[in-house]
């Protein structure tokens, strides 16, 4: 997967930890080409403001991280909830636990993920399930779709070559937004085979 038009200066906080779990990344002046990748390693973030790792980017890697040998962690020192995806991934067969003051998150790996109903309760919490979906095995159902259609253009049309999308009938228009790379980057990670996959929205 080649992504273009990037300033990989903006996103360096994203790619140098793609790198440490071992990604293969080619990053050139205006773009940025992801290679096939085997025996991702765990990992530990802290969200941070600008130039530090984005909080929009830690759900999205949760499920990332769900695919990583061994024990990862999160750190959300940026905005309150930002874990409630977490209880669907486990849902779909993820390893997660949150701490009491939830703040920081224990992500297990790798694990097998399966379809099953789950609900997007955010935004970016709605793009880490669609990215779970992605690779997950059998039928995927998420509500709650429109979190995700606002802020992601086109998804469905983006990704309904390779997986089999049942459209419930709602539609976006919005722009691409900062984050879509990092959900183009992580989809292109965590590729599988699309057989016997479906995606209700």
């Amino acid at each position: 997967l080649k992504i273009q038009n990037v300033v990989p200066e903006h996103i360096e906080s994203l790619t140098s930890k793609l790198k440490e779990i071992g990604c293969n990344l080619e990053i050139g002046m205006d773009f940025v080409k992801v290679n096939k990748t085997d025996n991702l390693k765990p990992v530990d973030i802290k969200t941070l403001v600008y130039p530090g790792f984005a909080t929009d980017l830690q759900q999205i890697m949760a499920t990332f991280l769900t695919q990583c040998k061994g024990r990862s962690t999160i750190e959300e020192t940026i905005y309150e909830n930002r874990f409630q995806n977490l209880e669907y991934l486990n849902k779909m067969g993820a390893k997660t636990k949150v701490k009491k003051d939830n703040r920081k998150a224990v992500i297990k790996g790798p694990t097998k993920l399966k379809g099953t109903n789950v609900s997007a309760t955010d935004l970016r919490g709605g793009a880490s399930l669609l990215v779970a979906a992605l690779i997950a095995e059998g039928t995927t159902t998420i509500d709650n779709v429109a979190y995700i259609l606002r802020g992601y253009d086109k998804i469905i049309e983006k990704l309904s070559s390779e997986y089999e999308f049942v459209d419930l009938g709602t539609n976006s228009n919005e722009s691409v937004d900062y984050p879509t790379y990092a959900f183009n980057l992580c989809k292109e990670v965590l590729k599988t085979n699309s057989v016997n996959k479906k995606i209700f929205i």
